[in-house]
């Protein structure tokens, strides 16, 4: 959990730029109510990206196939189209071909992407999949704090 509370920390920072307003002035930070006290800034709101109802049934029954079954942890970026990028392992299962076929679904799959305070953004998030190769089943999960 620390990893993704690390996670959440920089996507935030990356993403949550202040915006300016017509004078060029941010738009963001402190502001004072008319006694001169200084509010605190409002935290970013964030809406993760959303996995769309697609499954991989090429996955799925290459890992019958092949009887290979596990967890792996795919770091990707979901782009503003919802398109994935910069797709790594994050965590193997352990099994080089199986941690291989799961990067290589990834490139193929659509997202609904992610905003932060309403303005749709590209994000790094962690996908869990857990692959049962018994049933041939594939079950990812997208895991954020």
């Amino acid at each position: 959990m620390r990893i993704l509370a690390v996670l959440f920390a920089s996507v935030v920072a990356v993403f949550a730029a202040p915006a300016a307003n017509a004078d060029g002035a941010s738009t963001a930070g402190p502001s004072n109510d008319a006694n001169g006290a200084t509010a605190p800034a409002a935290a970013p709101v964030v809406v993760w990206p959303k996995q769309s109802d697609r499954t991989d049934k090429w996955l799925m029954s290459e890992s019958g196939r092949l009887r290979q079954g596990g967890t792996v942890i795919i770091s990707v970026v979901i782009g503003t189209d919802g398109k994935t990028s910069e797709i790594k392992v994050f965590k193997s299962s352990g099994n080089d071909v199986l941690d291989e076929k799961v990067a290589h679904a990834m490139e193929h799959y659509l997202y609904i992407p992610g905003s932060i305070n309403g303005q749709v953004v590209p994000m790094r998030i962690l996908i869990s999949w857990y692959i049962e190769s018994s049933l041939g089943m594939a079950f990812p999960t997208i895991l954020h704090p």
